[in-house]
């Protein structure tokens, strides 16, 4: 049963790191919310043990947002 549970946790980091990926912002939704989404993923991956460095999140957001 624990490895099915591994196997499991994988699967959910990809799935997660997937939609962390292909965010961008649409008019629809306000810079916060759409940074608050971002950073809740991002939580949700270092439950995992799955950590991005600060910087790497800033400078990932940033780059989401329209020019």
């Amino acid at each position: 049963i624990d490895d099915q549970f591994v196997t499991s946790d994988k699967a959910l980091a990809n799935t997660l790191i997937m939609q962390f990926s292909s965010l961008k912002l649409h008019g629809i939704r306000g810079v916060c919310d759409h940074i608050m989404h971002m950073r809740y993923i991002m939580a949700q991956l270092k439950a995992l043990q799955v950590t991005m460095l600060d910087f790497f999140l800033v400078h990932y957001i940033l780059c989401t947002l329209p020019m």
